[in-house]
């Protein structure tokens, strides 16, 4: 009797298996990552994280966790001039900008009249 359990259970388990690998897999990347030709592999631009100015010290920039002075090499690219919040770079490609906060641009706002809400 207990041989025929075990059977049972071991045939339900197969069965259970079968359906299991009918099933797609969620964690599975999609099927276009797959095979097929690898897309040529772009750099990624340079990113400024900090500025530094010290007192009795040449300004520096990090750059991709690199500290950067005016004139070094950054990729193609030398570090051309440092600003407030932003660098330059000049290469190839011409003149870039890198700025600490790419997202934000700043505007002037007018004063608020007296007895108005800023």
């Amino acid at each position: 009797m207990a041989r025929h359990l075990t059977l049972l259970a071991l045939a339900a388990c197969l069965c259970g298996a079968a359906r299991a690998a009918d099933l797609d897999d969620p964690m599975r990347p999609p099927a276009a990552w797959q095979g097929g030709a690898a897309a040529p592999e772009v750099p990624a631009p340079p990113v400024l994280q900090s500025i530094l100015r010290r007192q009795g010290a040449r300004p520096a920039a990090l750059i991709d966790g690199r500290r950067v002075e005016v004139g070094a090499r950054v990729g193609d690219s030398r570090l051309v001039a440092i600003h407030e919040s932003s660098v330059e770079l000049r290469g190839a490609a011409g003149r870039v900008r890198l700025s600490l906060t790419p997202e934000v641009e700043r505007s002037l706002r007018s004063p608020a009249a007296p007895g108005e809400q800023p």
